[in-house]
Parts: structure tokens; sequence; C-alpha cells
């Protein structure tokens, strides 16, 4: 009876280890969010500009509120392993904004709007972000 109960646990620690472990391989080539805010105007402005560091396999996202009908321009100044990609709050990436350094752009709807900065490479960037 002891030897059954031994087996029973054994297996069970042995499943269980085998699903602990299935979140690693499925991320493994996922990127990491490392960083995540607001880009912020000063009152009055049109333009806002954020610098940083971004290493090899992560994510940086920015987010803009815009209204429908307005144009964002965004730049990014960088080195040739790193783009931005455009997002509106509902619809996806907006077309010509994907993987792009920079754009100009319609916006189609009022909302928050997401910029995601990738890379291959570490690299140093500019942000540039217009609203107009």
């Amino acid at each position: 009876m002891i030897s059954v109960i031994r087996k029973i646990t054994i297996c069970s620690l042995l499943i269980l280890s085998v699903f602990a472990a299935v979140p690693v391989f499925a991320n493994k080539g996922e990127d990491r969010v490392t960083v995540d805010r607001d880009v912020r105007f000063r009152r009055g402005e049109i333009s806002a500009s954020v610098s940083a560091r971004i290493a090899r396999g992560t994510t940086h996202l920015y987010r803009v509120r815009a209204r429908a009908g307005q144009e964002m321009a965004i730049v990014l100044k960088t080195g040739g392993r790193t783009s931005a990609t455009v997002f509106a709050p509902t619809q996806g990436i907006l077309e010509g904004a994907d993987g792009v350094r920079q754009t100009l752009v319609g916006l189609p709807e009022t909302g928050e709007y997401l910029i995601q900065i990738g890379t291959d490479a570490a690299a140093s960037y500019t942000l540039e972000v217009t609203i107009h």
C-alpha cells in the first residue's frame, strides 16, 4: 500500500513539473515589455520626445491620446535594426506605420494610440511624436 502511494506521489510530482515547465518554452521567442508609459506633451505643445536605450529581445510601448481626424507624425532616431509600429485604439496597426522609423498617418478614431518600439540589437533611440 505504501509503495502504491509513493508511486502515485512521484507520478503526480513528475506531471506537475512538466506543466510548470511549459510556459518557459512557450515564451522563449516572445519579447519582454520593459517600458510602458504615456507620451506627455507640455501645455500648448504639439510635439514631445523621449529618449531611451532598448535591449535586444525587449519591447518599449508608448501611449498617446489623440482624436479622430488628427495626424500623427513619428520620427525614430536610432540604428538600423530598431523600428516603430503604431496601433490604433481598436483597429490594429495603422497603414504605413508598421516597422518604420518615420511616418505621418491620419488617425481614424479617438482614443489611446500605442507606439511599439522593437529591435534585433541593443540600441539607443529618440522618439519624436507630433500630433496636429
